[in-house]
């Protein structure tokens, strides 16, 4: 008789769904958080974070001006 080992599904979410984050000035961001994000698994690759921080998941629009602006003059576009 073979046995299988039926494992619960929250497990298998939980294993499977692990978030990866960012941190930045001391808060971390999800790949949610940034404009240009071309490999969700590596944090280093995420550019133009879009959120002011985690929990407002926002941010106004001349920030977001601003931040182009920064990242334009350094050439990270």
């Amino acid at each position: 008789m073979t046995r299988y080992r039926i494992w619960p599904l929250f497990y298998l979410h939980t294993v499977m769904a692990e978030k990866v984050y960012k941190t930045e000035n001391g808060m971390q961001f999800p790949a949610e958080a940034y404009a240009y994000v071309p490999d969700p698994d590596k944090p280093s690759t995420w550019k133009l974070r879009l959120w002011e921080d985690p929990e407002k998941k926002e941010t106004p629009r001349l920030d977001l001006g601003m931040t182009f602006l920064y990242h334009a003059r350094d050439g990270d576009l």
